[in-house]
C-alpha cells in the first residue's frame, strides 16, 4: 500500500503532465494510472487539440 508521501509524488507528476499539456496548447489537465506497487503505468494529458474534441478529457484518454 502507498504512503501519503507516494501520493504527493504522483500528484506532482500529474501536475507536470498538466503543464506539458499547456505547452501543447491544451487545457492544463492530466491523469496518471498507478498500480498497487506504485509504478506509473500510463500518463495522459488533456487532448482537446488538435481535433477540438470536447470529450478528450485526460481521464477518458487514459482508459
Amino acid at each position: 500500500m502507498s504512503s501519503p508521501h507516494d501520493h504527493a509524488s504522483f500528484l506532482r507528476r500529474a501536475f507536470a503532465v498538466a503543464r506539458r499539456a499547456r505547452t501543447h496548447g491544451n487545457h492544463p489537465f492530466a491523469a496518471i494510472l498507478v498500480n498497487a506497487d506504485g509504478e506509473v503505468l500510463i500518463e495522459r494529458e488533456n487532448g482537446y487539440l488538435p481535433d477540438r474534441d470536447m470529450t478528450a478529457h485526460a481521464e477518458r484518454l487514459l482508459a
